[in-house]
């Protein structure tokens, strides 16, 4: 197995492009990076289409060893990203259960916390990561769920404001 240098450069190079495309199209004043990082990722893909298809043509390459290439790395993608986002999930709301040990040492306070913040926050997870002082104390002074849950969408319409404002 000889490992081809054009992965140690393509790879990082079209991962860091992608990367560059999503947070600049997030943004209307970057909009016009976001489209030019578009296009040149478009002249990869089309650059990458092209070599395979020389390099079927010319025998170099067998149906096996092509879906071994191609496909070994997609079918990694389609497991691993969702394998990361549910760890990511895990310790998001594992971070606010332990937080707010800090606050109260009942586990059923803070399990109601946890539930109210998954319910309220929808799986957005810098909202979870961010709930912390002094919403974390207003949440766990209310005995209540239903209170809890008041104030962590009072917490997640505040972030949203603040985040339509920058």
């Amino acid at each position: 197995f000889s490992f081809p240098i054009e992965f140690l450069i393509v790879i990082p190079l079209t991962t860091f492009l992608v990367l560059l495309s999503l947070a600049a199209n997030a943004d209307a004043h970057t909009a016009s990076v976001g489209r030019a990082t578009d296009v040149v990722l478009s002249m990869i893909g089309v650059a990458i289409f092209i070599t395979v298809t020389v390099h079927l043509n010319q025998g170099e390459l067998g149906a096996r060893d092509l879906a071994m290439t191609f496909g070994l790395p997609i079918w990694l993608a389609i497991y691993a990203i969702p394998l990361v986002f549910f760890a990511s999930v895990v310790f998001a709301y594992q971070g606010a259960y332990r937080f707010s040990g800090l606050r109260s040492d009942r586990s059923r306070q803070r399990l109601q916390l946890v539930v109210a913040l998954a319910v309220e926050a929808r799986f957005n997870l810098v909202a979870v990561s961010r709930f912390r002082l002094p919403w974390m104390r207003r949440a766990m002074e209310t005995e209540s769920y239903s209170g809890k849950r008041a104030i962590v969408s009072e917490y997640i319409e505040k972030r949203r404001v603040i985040d339509t404002d920058l």
